[in-house]
């Protein structure tokens, strides 16, 4: 079944797939709140539960910037540079070890069917490409233009003022990569 991203949700629960679940709880995008959140809850409570807010994945801008320039000073360049900057958002909560709060003990996953935009089209099979970075493209593009009224941002400020708040992300891949790096060795 193709998404409104035009990609169809990943439906794999592999070693390999799940090994994400084992270090990096997924990040989630507006159109996952409305799914995941059952009918009747209170939003605020249920996030409280099962989400932290989430500094955001760091992301480069190429901006396009004119300057005099130095030669003809009555004339302008152009010039092309990296705006890096963080977008904020929520992810699945995890449990003490890292992993994330809806990993069964058996290593299953309890919310696959309804599981969140970054479990759904990015798993263990998953590689760099063009049709990865468009995704990943589309659900950031998702986050920034819900704007701050939005009941993605606004949980996302109430687990923060909570001090409900996730590790980083190059932190959590560090993590991953140490695992790997042991993995390989033993």
């Amino acid at each position: 079944m193709r998404t409104e991203f035009g990609a169809e949700r990943t439906s794999c629960a592999c070693d390999a797939c799940r090994r994400c679940c084992r270090f990096l709880p997924a990040w989630l995008i507006p159109a996952d709140i409305e799914r995941m959140i059952p009918s009747g809850t209170d939003p605020f409570e249920w996030a409280e539960l099962n989400l932290l807010a989430s500094p955001g994945p760091l992301v480069a801008q190429v901006v396009e910037r004119l300057f005099r320039s130095k030669r003809e000073p009555e004339k302008y360049e152009r010039r092309l540079y990296r705006r890096w900057f963080r977008v904020p958002s929520l992810v699945i909560a995890a449990k003490p070890d890292g992993s994330c709060k809806f990993l069964s003990a058996e290593g299953a996953c309890t919310i696959h069917d309804i599981s969140p935009f970054g479990c759904a089209f990015f798993d263990g099979h998953a590689h760099a490409s063009l049709e990865s970075e468009r995704l990943v493209r589309a659900g950031l593009n998702q986050s920034i233009e819900a704007g701050p009224r939005h009941l993605y941002h606004r949980l996302r400020r109430h687990l923060m003022s909570k001090a409900l708040v996730s590790r980083s992300t190059e932190l959590t891949r560090a993590r991953i990569r140490g695992a790997i790096s042991q993995a390989t060795e033993a």
